[in-house]
């Protein structure tokens, strides 16, 4: 997955996928992706490319009227593509705290605090996350 960037249309797609509400189809993307107006072997090509790229992964299949269709769910989250991108922008190890340092003051603002807090709160997660 290391150096794998989404084109525009892939993160539109995996922008429905990131909104969590279950497993997708190209049927169900279809319906909500409506208004771009795809023809649905693009969406299908689509999906394809992105499952050989290791954002997604077929979980499953569902009848939708006379046919079946494969369902996928997201391999990685909005937040670890974000931060896949970060790195391979050509960002170093040693600025990656500055990085961190810099989105982090971006959300919170002036206020040293909720600063803290933000910070404590993914030190927290990154804790658990080498526990299990």
């Amino acid at each position: 997955m290391a150096g794998r960037i989404l084109t525009g249309n892939e993160f539109l797609i995996m922008e429905e996928f990131w909104k969590g509400d279950g497993p997708l189809t190209s049927v169900d993307l279809m319906e909500r992706m409506r208004d771009k107006d795809w023809h649905a072997s693009y969406l299908v090509a689509a999906l394809r490319r992105l499952e050989e790229k290791g954002f997604i992964q077929m979980c499953g299949t569902i009848r939708h009227s006379t046919q079946y269709a494969r369902q996928f769910v997201p391999v990685i989250s909005r937040e670890e593509y974000a931060g896949r991108l970060a790195l391979s922008s050509g960002i170093g190890q040693a600025a990656i705290a500055d990085v961190t340092l810099a989105m982090v003051q971006g959300f919170a603002g002036e206020d040293p605090e909720e600063f803290d807090a933000i910070l404590e709160e993914a030190l927290d997660e990154l804790r658990k996350r080498k526990q299990v």
